[in-house]
């Protein structure tokens, strides 16, 4: 469990990459902080980071044009 602050102070560097470990998770997203989709985002990021160290082409991949209904369900909740 995080403690008052902490998860605050963490955004945006809970995804830092160290020596050749890499973060991905829910909790490394910063727009869907604690959802699927911040895990899923997390775990594309770091495989994309991990195939360019490696040298691997990666193919551009088309952005989702959804509506971001998401975020607005998030700040009901605040």
């Amino acid at each position: 469990a995080y403690g008052p602050g902490q998860i605050t102070s963490m955004l945006g560097v809970a995804n830092d990459m160290v020596g050749n470990l890499y973060f991905a998770g829910e909790h490394t997203s910063e727009e869907y902080f604690g959802f699927m989709e911040g895990a899923a985002e997390s775990g594309r990021r770091a495989a994309e980071q991990i195939l360019a160290r490696l040298g691997v082409k990666v193919m551009a991949r088309q952005r989702n044009t959804r509506p971001r209904r998401l975020k607005q369900r998030r700040q009901q909740y605040k």
